[in-house]
């Protein structure tokens, strides 16, 4: 396991729990009771965009997390899913936990923990269980072509051969008429796998507003969805100038989004979206908090929490969309 996966795992754990708490803050306080009990009906979304996540799993691995905290099969004695689960869950933690301390001691402890609400935690609790999972969680891996063919064979013969009551729970579909009249279900894959080519900028953005900007479920409120756009490692293969306006395209998109009613939240923190990152961003010599300060604000962002480690993705951080 790599520093930087103990960090984004960390983070995007921390994120979630930062959104939901907001949600259920804002939930808990609505002026009606009619409008509180549809806010308990109603589940929380939260969008994944992962850029160039590569062969990582770490959406399949976020969504066995979110089953550790509830009830598999009504029955978490006696669920071999569940226990096999809890089990390795046991193992990554102390893994991610010796990992990041170790990350926090090469930068001397430092650390931003200036506000009580900062997304991420102090350095004595490294790996955070989700506490809320009262949300539904919806991925997108975008990636070359050939790495989106190659992932989609990994995961079918692979990791749902070994994990066959995964894949029946990361499988959804919606009712759709047959050629006979009756209805079927068809089926959706998680993670939804896209073909992206990050150095084509214009390509990108259409990628990428097909996601945030459209709404294929028409019933669905989308003034209950979040999302969270991730870089891990890919910023290192751009040309020259593309992971800044990338940074910048993103922000614009989730923008957009919060424009056009698709997006967004009653919440008074970050509504428009969060940004997670272990790269090599631009304009950013060494490990300058400063200089990742300035490049955030330059690109519609506000860094939340920033460190740096040795080698290529030496950049590490957390930021939300500038409303």
């Amino acid at each position: 396991m790599s520093f930087r996966t103990a960090y984004l795992d960390k983070a995007l754990t921390n994120i979630i729990n930062t959104i939901m708490n907001d949600y259920n803050t804002a939930s808990s306080s609505s002026s009606s009771t009619q409008q509180q009990h549809q806010s308990m009906q109603k589940k929380k979304k939260i969008r994944l965009v992962v850029m160039g996540g590569g062969y990582d799993t770490r959406s399949i691995k976020l969504f066995e997390q979110s089953l550790l905290m509830q009830s598999v099969g009504g029955d978490t004695a006696t669920s071999t899913p569940y226990n096999l689960l809890q089990r390795r869950h046991g193992r990554s933690q102390r893994r991610r936990k010796q990992w990041y301390h170790r990350l926090l001691r090469r930068n001397n402890n430092r650390h931003n923990n200036n506000d009580d609400d900062s997304i991420t935690s102090s350095a004595g609790n490294a790996f955070i269980n989700i506490t809320n999972t009262n949300y539904n969680l919806e991925a997108y891996e975008l990636d070359l072509p050939e790495v989106v063919t190659a992932k989609r064979k990994l995961l079918l013969q692979r990791l749902f051969r070994r994990r066959p009551w995964l894949q029946q729970r990361t499988t959804t579909g919606r009712m759709n008429a047959n050629d006979n009249g009756q209805e079927e279900e068809e089926e959706k894959e998680y993670p939804i796998l896209m073909e992206a080519n990050f150095n084509d900028l214009n390509a990108t953005r259409k990628v990428l507003e097909g996601i945030l900007l459209n709404n294929d479920d028409e019933s669905e409120n989308e003034e209950d969805v979040t999302n969270i756009v991730l870089f891990e490692g890919v910023m290192i293969y751009l040309d020259e100038g593309i992971p800044h306006a990338l940074l910048e395209l993103c922000s614009d998109v989730l923008k957009k989004s919060r424009s056009s009613g698709r997006s967004g939240s009653s919440s008074t923190t970050a509504a428009l979206g969060y940004l997670c990152f272990a790269d090599r961003l631009e304009n950013i010599p060494g490990g300058d908090e400063d200089a990742a300060q300035l490049e955030m604000e330059c690109t519609g962002w506000e860094l939340v929490d920033f460190l740096s480690k040795p080698g290529l993705a030496r950049h590490m951080g957390v930021a939300r969309v500038v409303v």
